[in-house]
């Protein structure tokens, strides 16, 4: 799918030696799909692979369209979705940096859901072309890629039993959980409808009176005027979590 109306910059890559070295030192790199890669197997690398910055709320993929590319996130945040027959969608799990988006089209050569940045995010497109190369000619390529399958169904079973499962406070406790905070404990988190969407079709209006107590208890401490963005108790998420 063709992401330009949606791109805030892009960058084509490694059409210099010296991008060659960013890639290879790239901070997200160790929990990436080139991890293992040697100097030799980036010396097979020969075409740029583009980094885009999208706006919240782009389209990066829709449910079948040709698998043309996967996309590593580097910085903030991704969700995945599928429309069921009645038009309503079901979120099946978030990506942050350092996942792998589109790996069930990379087999099947077409997207089976859709992906659409929940936060700005900063992608790397890698064409698939490019990886089917690299994997048959690279074992650690084809090591990395099974790696990323197994993590991708262990997230998917844990999504499906930690955010469906308990009390509703429990279940937002344990969403919130799969924010990445930072340093000082803020966390930013997506829409009260994409809350809903991922615990499984719960109303907004449950989530955010979940939300409000949490504020309320002192769990969770705003820090904008939209609500995206709290100082968060993590070690009393963890209770309510564990509790539920």
């Amino acid at each position: 799918m063709d992401i330009k109306a949606s791109v805030l910059q892009r960058v084509s890559e490694w059409e210099r030696a010296a991008l060659d070295d960013e890639c290879r030192h790239c901070a997200i790199r160790s929990s990436a799909l080139f991890a293992e890669l040697t100097d030799e197997d980036f010396e097979r690398i020969h075409r740029p692979i583009d980094r885009v910055r999208l706006a919240p709320g782009a389209v990066i993929f829709n449910d079948g369209d040709a698998a043309e590319a996967l996309f590593t996130v580097r910085r903030g945040a991704v969700k995945i979705e599928h429309v069921l027959p009645d038009g309503r969608s079901r979120i099946t799990a978030m990506h942050h940096a350092g996942d792998l988006i589109g790996l069930s089209g990379y087999a099947a050569r077409r997207h089976d859901a859709r992906a659409v940045a929940l936060t700005e995010v900063e992608l790397c497109r890698l064409p698939v072309s490019l990886l089917r190369e690299l994997e048959a000619c690279s074992p650690r390529l084809q090591a990395g890629l099974e790696a990323k399958w197994l993590a991708a169904l262990r997230e998917a079973n844990a999504w499906l039993t930690e955010l469906s499962v308990g009390s509703i406070g429990a279940r937002v406790a344990r969403l919130l959980l799969k924010f990445p905070a930072d340093p000082e404990d803020r966390i930013t988190v997506c829409s009260r409808q994409d809350m809903g969407a991922m615990l499984g079709g719960v109303a907004l209006e449950t989530v955010s009176r979940v939300m409000s107590r949490f504020q309320r208890e002192g769990v969770l401490e705003s820090l904008d005027r939209v609500g995206r963005v709290y100082r968060a108790d993590l070690a009393a998420l963890r209770r309510i979590a564990a509790d539920g």
